[in-house]
């Protein structure tokens, strides 16, 4: 989110809005201004999670940002729970999340 504009490492936003999609038509509604992920499924973990790795799509300067840290550490793996999973008929092999900060109201 930092490598995104959307706030600073010392000052994160107190809440976030995901927005999930499994279509590949969908996720090509998001702006390119939208920090969008893409997941890809990995395996499922022995502590019951399902494991994907990650990608930023957009935009273009965290996706670079996150490339340059894959390069250096590795692809980062992410467990999402089994809740999340109750979205979808089957886990995904692939799917997209656009990370907004909604306006405080």
């Amino acid at each position: 989110m930092a490598a995104a504009g959307m706030c600073t490492t010392s000052t994160p936003p107190p809440t976030i809005k995901l927005d999930f999609t499994g279509n590949t038509f969908s996720v090509r509604e998001f702006s390119d201004d939208d920090l969008v992920i893409e997941l890809t499924y990995v395996d499922y973990s022995d502590d019951d999670f399902n494991m994907y790795t990650s990608t930023v799509v957009s935009p273009d300067e965290a996706a670079l940002d996150s490339q340059i840290a894959d390069d250096f550490n590795g692809p980062t793996s992410v467990p999402l729970c089994n809740h999340l999973m109750d979205y979808f008929i089957a886990p995904p092999k692939t799917f997209w999340v656009r990370v907004s900060v909604p306006e405080l109201s």
